[in-house]
Formats: structure tokens, sequence, C-alpha cells
């Protein structure tokens, strides 16, 4: 399930919801309405601070809506993403362990609109928490929802 906060525009947040997402995420309008720009989403919900996680439960992302929905498993190691047996979406879309780990090279999607994607790239993507308007980057106001 999609955290229906997460992808809501920022003026349609509660006071509440607007007060945890700068206060303990320090999210601002612009990072808020642009998915991946808030530096808090490179981190999986286990490395965020004690502050950080308030603010996430508190906008109603608990770890796994956390780590799927907004850090797409990008704070994990490979060994992690093994033992989730998530590895093998992240291996449809291009990646290995040394790339992943190391980042000796992006994988082959990286970059790629969701519609140049083939079906089975699409679908991984999927199953790590991206649909077409997250994938590529567009600013939530620019949703069609």
């Amino acid at each position: 399930n999609i955290p229906p906060k997460r992808f809501m525009e920022w003026d349609m947040l509660s006071d509440i919801d607007q007060s945890y997402a700068v206060d303990k995420l320090e999210y601002s309008q612009n990072t808020w309405n642009n998915p991946g720009s808030n530096s808090v989403e490179e981190w999986s919900f286990h490395d965020l601070y004690d502050s950080e996680v308030e603010g996430a439960l508190g906008l109603g992302l608990d770890s796994e809506a956390w780590d799927c929905h907004i850090n797409h498993y990008y704070g994990y190691w490979w060994s992690e993403l093994v033992e989730k047996g998530i590895d093998r979406y992240y291996s449809v879309l291009g990646w290995d362990e040394d790339k992943w780990d190391n980042g000796t090279s992006p994988a082959e999607t990286e970059g790629m609109e969701w519609d140049d994607m083939s079906e089975e790239q699409r679908e991984a993507a999927e199953q790590v928490c991206f649909f077409r308007e997250l994938w590529n980057g567009l600013p939530i106001p620019q949703w069609d929802v």
C-alpha cells in the first residue's frame, strides 16, 4: 500500500503533519513535493535517528513503508537485499553486488524513463515501490492522481 500522506502535496498536509515533516525530518515544501530530494531519504529506517523515526512514524511510515516507498532499499547493502529477497528485483533493473555496494557503475535503468523500460523492468521497479511518476522524478503537483 502506498503511504497516503507522503505522496500528498505539501499544501494538503495538516499542520501537525507539516510539523513532523519539518521538525523531525527536515523537509521543506520543496523537498516534500520532490520525492528523493531530501537527504534523509537516503537512509534506511534502522539508520534513522530517534527524532527522525518519531517523524516517520508520526506520518504513518513504519519501517516497511519507509524502506520501500521512501528509501527504496537504497540504504541497504546488497547482502541485506539478498536476505530480504529483494536483490532479484534490482538485478532485473541492472544492479549487481559490485555496482550496488561499491558504486562502480550505474545500472542500465538509471536515468531511463518509465516508459523506456521493459515490462519486466517496470514490474521489478514496482516491487521496490516505484511507480511511473516517482521513477520519472516528477514533482508531486505534476502527478496524475
